[in-house]
């Protein structure tokens, strides 16, 4: 996935959104999608998820950014609720597996509010997170769920450093919108969130607050290495 991030001329330290969408749009994430299809540890964290969703009795999940399709279809195999994956890039075999799950369907935006909304390793991709956070958050019912599992690290190229900053600052984004806490979902690398307020005004805010971040970023770096 680096190597056609580098052939496609893509940086990291200055994304264009040109070269994302052609490097979003290449086979490398069909052959990703059978790899998380297939991978027990990846199929795992998607199985926790489901069957987590499963006994919240959710009646309406979307999966942002749901790529190759494999968490929804763990979902529909364990829980009636209707699924919609939100993603711009979807192969055409992902779409195919699709039409066998009449609960699941691809959409082109969220239609919530629902009782459920998960991204799992997307938002580090994206050049406006907190933007994301908030649209997701809106996409949530008062009293539903959001599952994060957000990676803000350099594991690869595709995880932009202009992300990296919410390592340590992300739950004070979270809790301004209004969003607690509730840990873990037991058995996956997702953060569990409940909404509890609506507060997207606070959002406002967040372009001061994100310069902040971003300046303390090196010192909380700093002081997490001395730990």
């Amino acid at each position: 996935m680096d190597l056609v991030w580098s052939d496609l001329g893509c940086d990291e330290h200055h994304p264009c959104a040109r070269l994302l969408d052609a490097y979003y749009r290449h086979p490398i994430w069909l052959l990703n999608g059978l790899f998380v299809d297939q991978d027990p540890e990846s199929l795992g964290h998607r199985k926790a998820i489901a069957h987590w969703i499963a006994n919240q009795r959710c009646t309406t999940v979307l999966d942002f950014g749901g790529g190759f399709g494999t968490l929804a279809r763990s979902i529909a195999a364990v829980s009636p609720a209707r699924i919609d994956i939100c993603e711009p890039h979807p192969s055409d075999c992902a779409l195919a597996l699709a039409t066998d799950q009449p609960s699941i369907r691809y959409v082109a935006e969220p239609h919530g509010p629902y009782d459920c909304v998960v991204c799992t390793d997307v938002i580090e991709h994206v050049t406006e997170p907190l933007q994301l956070l908030s649209c997701l958050t809106q996409a949530t019912a008062m009293g539903g769920h959001l599952l994060l599992a957000p990676c803000f690290e350099p594991f690869i190229r595709c995880h932009l450093p202009s992300t990296f900053h919410l390592k340590h600052t992300f739950g004070v984004y979270t809790r301004l919108l209004g969003l607690r806490h509730l840990g873990l979902c037991d058995g996956s690398h997702a953060h569990v969130f409940r909404r509890d307020r609506s507060i997207l005004a606070a959002a406002a805010a967040f372009p001061v607050l994100e310069v902040a971040s971003r300046t303390l970023f090196p010192l909380f770096e700093w002081r997490a290495g001395r730990k």
